[in-house]
């Protein structure tokens, strides 16, 4: 695939900034669906976060996060095509034994690339609606084996029905993903619900590339579509573009999975990664900067933050993955202090609020979550 088209004065990909905008409520909408929320945000964490759930869930996740993985990636392939279109698409995949269906394919794949998800190649494939069919994509650095998984199956399924699928890891920065069409028996259906969006008017103003119109601080990033890769330039660590309501209702399904007790689960899993991640104290001094950052990543609009050794206090308007969110207030708060902490949360009306105490003080009121 040619090299991604840029901006000339922020270098930043035009498709990035034509296909998403930035709102004054501190997120990041699809610019064809204002419903669709994206988020720009941290690629390293997604695999310790799942690999920590099922750690203290004493079980397997894997499976569930592959098929909510394949069936968010078919939704946001169908956001951005009109229905017309995918109508004539899956015409032409019926009936003309001669459309290409892979080119269009790869033209998919070469999207991700550009949105951090890694670099996709086609091994071989056979795809003529006949049982044994398959497509073989070798997937060198995903931002998450998992979800990497699920989006080449899901890319896939946009042409054809829903199969099964098999990979295998050759490295740990690459995985060759198989796809056979036959129905996978264990992979839960119909589950996935995408929620829409509702715009708040906020007072978030970020500074904007006179050309383009995206936000500069977006220039601060390294875009590699070569490798798949975007990187901070600053703090080197990795970022990637996706779909908060392809995660809120992954969560969904594992809370399905394995019980209420599953956004505890995950902000622990989060606030491990913060602790432990490649984060520093200096990143929370300055108020106005971290609320830059949450509304460059498509976070919310963060509208207080208060810390010290007794506690901290976040509120956040239009917040956006709110648990994994609540998990990164308590690791930097342990990095600030060095101590263990206990967390809460509250969700009222668009609202999101965390407070942060030691271990050793008593408990933050309970939150609606």
């Amino acid at each position: 695939m040619p090299d991604m088209p840029r901006c000339e004065e922020c270098g930043v990909p035009r498709f990035i900034t034509g296909e998403h905008t930035w709102l004054d409520s501190g997120a990041i909408v699809m610019s064809n669906d204002p419903t669709a929320r994206m988020a720009f945000v941290e690629a390293d964490a997604w695999d310790p976060i799942w690999e920590g759930i099922a750690e203290l869930a004493g079980r397997p996740i894997e499976h569930i996060v592959i098929g909510a993985s394949r069936r968010a990636t078919r939704m946001y392939i169908q956001q951005m095509f009109p229905e017309n279109i995918q109508d004539i698409i899956g015409e032409w995949v019926l009936t003309d034994p001669d459309f290409n269906q892979v080119t269009i394919m790869e033209g998919l794949f070469w999207i991700g690339s550009v949105m951090g998800y890694g670099k996709s190649s086609y091994l071989g494939h056979q795809l003529e609606r006949r049982a044994d069919d398959f497509l073989t994509v070798r997937f060198v650095n995903p931002y998450s084996i998992p979800m990497a998984v699920g989006t080449v199956i899901g890319v896939t399924e946009v042409f054809h029905p829903e199969g099964a699928y098999v990979y295998e890891r050759l490295a740990p920065d690459a995985i060759d993903v198989t796809y056979f069409p036959e129905e996978s028996p264990e992979e839960p259906r119909h589950r996935l619900r995408l929620n829409p969006y509702e715009y708040k008017a906020g007072v978030v103003k970020l500074e904007r590339c006179a050309t383009c119109g995206g936000p500069i601080a977006l220039s601060d990033y390294g875009w590699d579509s070569t490798r798949g890769i975007i990187k901070n330039s600053v703090t080197g660590r990795r970022m990637v573009m996706i779909g908060p309501p392809m995660i809120d209702p992954l969560l969904a399904e594992l809370e399905l999975e394995l019980g209420e007790g599953v956004p505890r689960l995950v902000v622990e899993a989060q606030r491990r990664f913060i602790r432990n991640g490649p984060f520093n104290a200096s990143e929370l001094t300055d108020m106005d900067e971290l609320a830059r950052q949450f509304a460059v990543r498509g976070l919310g609009d963060l509208r207080d933050l208060r810390m010290g050794r007794k506690g901290a206090h976040v509120l956040i308007d239009n917040a956006s993955m709110p648990l994994l969110v609540a998990g990164f207030i308590q690791g930097f708060y342990e990095i600030v202090f060095g101590e263990g902490s206990e967390v809460d949360w509250e969700i009222s009306d668009g609202h999101f609020e965390v407070a942060v105490l030691p271990s050793y003080s008593p408990s933050p009121r309970a939150g609606r979550h």
